[in-house]
Protein backbone atom coordinates (compact mmCIF):
# COMPACT_ATOMS: atom_id res chain seq x y z
CA UNK A 1 0.00 0.00 0.00
CA UNK A 2 1.35 3.41 -0.99
CA UNK A 3 0.71 6.48 1.15
CA UNK A 4 2.07 9.89 0.17
CA UNK A 5 4.62 11.61 2.40
CA UNK A 6 2.22 14.54 2.71
CA UNK A 7 -1.24 15.60 1.54
CA UNK A 8 -2.19 19.25 1.22
CA UNK A 9 -5.80 20.30 0.85
CA UNK A 10 -6.72 23.82 -0.08
CA UNK A 11 -10.09 25.55 -0.31
CA UNK A 12 -10.49 27.69 -3.43
CA UNK A 13 -13.32 29.68 -4.95
CA UNK A 14 -14.77 28.98 -8.39
CA UNK A 15 -12.10 31.12 -10.03
CA UNK A 16 -9.36 29.02 -8.40
CA UNK A 17 -8.29 31.67 -5.91
CA UNK A 18 -7.57 30.73 -2.29
CA UNK A 19 -10.67 30.94 -0.14
CA UNK A 20 -9.70 31.12 3.55
CA UNK A 21 -12.62 29.19 5.04
CA UNK A 22 -11.78 27.82 8.48
CA UNK A 23 -13.43 24.84 10.17
CA UNK A 24 -14.54 22.94 7.08
CA UNK A 25 -14.64 19.28 8.13
CA UNK A 26 -13.20 16.57 5.89
CA UNK A 27 -12.80 12.81 5.92
CA UNK A 28 -10.50 10.39 4.14
CA UNK A 29 -11.00 6.80 3.03
CA UNK A 30 -7.90 4.77 2.21
CA UNK A 31 -9.09 1.63 0.47
CA UNK A 32 -7.65 -1.70 1.50
CA UNK A 33 -9.62 -3.36 -1.30
CA UNK A 34 -12.94 -2.79 -3.09
CA UNK A 35 -14.98 -3.72 -0.03
CA UNK A 36 -12.89 -2.41 2.86
CA UNK A 37 -11.18 0.83 3.76
CA UNK A 38 -9.45 2.70 6.55
CA UNK A 39 -11.40 5.77 7.65
CA UNK A 40 -9.78 8.99 8.86
CA UNK A 41 -12.60 11.23 9.91
CA UNK A 42 -12.62 14.67 11.30
CA UNK A 43 -9.85 16.86 10.19
CA UNK A 44 -10.57 20.46 9.34
CA UNK A 45 -9.25 23.49 7.59
CA UNK A 46 -7.23 26.13 9.40
CA UNK A 47 -7.94 29.87 9.16
CA UNK A 48 -6.37 29.92 5.68
CA UNK A 49 -8.67 27.17 4.35
CA UNK A 50 -5.75 24.76 4.33
CA UNK A 51 -4.98 21.28 5.69
CA UNK A 52 -1.71 19.38 5.75
CA UNK A 53 -1.69 15.67 6.63
CA UNK A 54 1.48 13.64 6.87
CA UNK A 55 1.76 9.93 6.16
CA UNK A 56 2.27 9.35 9.89
CA UNK A 57 -0.89 11.30 10.77
CA UNK A 58 -2.88 9.16 8.35
CA UNK A 59 -1.47 5.99 9.90
CA UNK A 60 -2.00 7.22 13.48
CA UNK A 61 -5.62 8.26 12.84
CA UNK A 62 -6.80 5.12 11.04
CA UNK A 63 -6.80 1.42 11.73
CA UNK A 64 -3.60 1.23 9.70
CA UNK A 65 -1.81 1.63 13.03
CA UNK A 66 -3.31 -1.68 14.18
CA UNK A 67 -2.75 -3.46 10.87
CA UNK A 68 0.99 -2.79 11.08
CA UNK A 69 1.09 -0.62 8.01
CA UNK A 70 3.94 -1.57 5.70
CA UNK A 71 4.90 0.50 2.69
CA UNK A 72 4.73 -1.46 -0.53
CA UNK A 73 4.65 -0.73 -4.22
CA UNK A 74 0.94 -1.45 -4.45
CA UNK A 75 -1.11 1.52 -5.63
CA UNK A 76 -3.73 2.78 -3.19
CA UNK A 77 -7.21 3.99 -4.03
CA UNK A 78 -8.47 6.83 -1.82
CA UNK A 79 -11.30 9.29 -1.38
CA UNK A 80 -11.10 12.69 0.32
CA UNK A 81 -14.51 14.15 1.03
CA UNK A 82 -16.19 17.14 2.62
CA UNK A 83 -18.65 16.24 5.35
CA UNK A 84 -22.27 16.95 4.44
CA UNK A 85 -23.51 20.13 6.14
CA UNK A 86 -26.78 18.71 7.50
CA UNK A 87 -25.05 15.58 8.74
CA UNK A 88 -22.48 17.76 10.50
CA UNK A 89 -25.16 19.89 12.18
CA UNK A 90 -26.97 16.72 13.31
CA UNK A 91 -23.79 15.20 14.70
CA UNK A 92 -22.96 18.39 16.60
CA UNK A 93 -26.45 18.50 18.12
CA UNK A 94 -26.53 14.81 19.00
CA UNK A 95 -23.05 14.87 20.51
CA UNK A 96 -23.86 17.97 22.56
CA UNK A 97 -26.98 16.27 23.98
CA UNK A 98 -25.00 13.10 24.69
CA UNK A 99 -22.37 15.10 26.58
CA UNK A 100 -25.15 16.52 28.77
CA UNK A 101 -26.39 13.00 29.53
CA UNK A 102 -22.91 11.89 30.60
CA UNK A 103 -23.18 14.36 33.50
CA UNK A 104 -26.29 12.61 34.87
CA UNK A 105 -24.98 9.58 36.78
CA UNK A 106 -28.49 8.63 37.91
CA UNK A 107 -29.62 8.43 34.28
CA UNK A 108 -26.51 6.40 33.36
CA UNK A 109 -27.12 3.90 36.18
CA UNK A 110 -30.78 3.48 35.17
CA UNK A 111 -29.86 3.14 31.50
CA UNK A 112 -27.22 0.52 32.24
CA UNK A 113 -29.70 -1.44 34.35
CA UNK A 114 -32.31 -1.13 31.61
CA UNK A 115 -29.78 -2.65 29.22
CA UNK A 116 -29.18 -5.66 31.45
CA UNK A 117 -25.99 -4.61 33.23
CA UNK A 118 -25.97 -6.25 36.66
CA UNK A 119 -25.44 -4.19 39.80
CA UNK A 120 -22.02 -5.73 40.36
CA UNK A 121 -20.91 -4.71 36.86
CA UNK A 122 -22.25 -1.16 37.03
CA UNK A 123 -19.01 0.44 38.38
CA UNK A 124 -16.97 -0.98 35.48
CA UNK A 125 -19.70 0.02 33.02
CA UNK A 126 -19.75 3.55 34.43
CA UNK A 127 -15.98 3.73 34.02
CA UNK A 128 -16.31 2.60 30.40
CA UNK A 129 -19.08 5.16 29.89
CA UNK A 130 -16.87 7.91 31.29
CA UNK A 131 -14.08 6.92 28.88
CA UNK A 132 -16.55 7.05 26.01
CA UNK A 133 -17.63 10.47 27.29
CA UNK A 134 -14.04 11.72 27.05
CA UNK A 135 -13.82 10.39 23.48
CA UNK A 136 -17.12 12.08 22.60
CA UNK A 137 -15.95 15.35 24.16
CA UNK A 138 -12.80 15.21 22.00
CA UNK A 139 -14.98 14.66 18.91
CA UNK A 140 -17.25 17.54 19.92
CA UNK A 141 -14.25 19.85 20.30
CA UNK A 142 -13.23 18.93 16.75
CA UNK A 143 -16.64 19.52 15.15
CA UNK A 144 -18.40 22.15 17.28
CA UNK A 145 -17.32 25.06 15.05
CA UNK A 146 -17.82 23.27 11.73
CA UNK A 147 -18.94 25.58 8.93
CA UNK A 148 -19.99 22.87 6.47
CA UNK A 149 -23.69 23.79 6.67
CA UNK A 150 -22.93 27.46 5.96
CA UNK A 151 -21.07 27.11 2.68
CA UNK A 152 -21.74 26.03 -0.88
CA UNK A 153 -19.70 22.92 -1.66
CA UNK A 154 -18.91 22.49 -5.36
CA UNK A 155 -16.27 19.79 -4.97
CA UNK A 156 -17.69 17.26 -2.51
CA UNK A 157 -15.05 14.60 -2.96
CA UNK A 158 -11.94 13.66 -4.82
CA UNK A 159 -11.32 10.01 -5.70
CA UNK A 160 -8.04 8.85 -7.17
CA UNK A 161 -5.14 6.42 -6.79
CA UNK A 162 -1.79 7.07 -5.16
CA UNK A 163 0.94 5.60 -7.34
CA UNK A 164 3.94 7.00 -5.45
CA UNK A 165 4.85 8.61 -2.12
CA UNK A 166 5.49 12.11 -3.47
CA UNK A 167 3.53 14.93 -1.75
CA UNK A 168 0.02 15.47 -3.12
CA UNK A 169 -2.09 18.63 -3.41
CA UNK A 170 -5.85 18.77 -3.75
CA UNK A 171 -8.21 21.69 -4.19
CA UNK A 172 -11.84 21.79 -3.17
CA UNK A 173 -14.11 24.48 -4.55
CA UNK A 174 -16.14 25.80 -1.64
CA UNK A 175 -17.71 29.25 -1.23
Amino acid sequence: MILPDKIEIRIVDRSGQSNPLANIIFGLKVFKNNDAWYNYSVFKTDSDGHIVLTRQQIIDNTELKHDRYIESGTSTRFEIYVWDGLMTVGLISTTKRLLELYKDESFIRKDLSRHGVTEENIPAAIEATQKKGRDDLALFEQIKDAMNANVQIYTGKIEDVWLDVSPKQYEFIIE
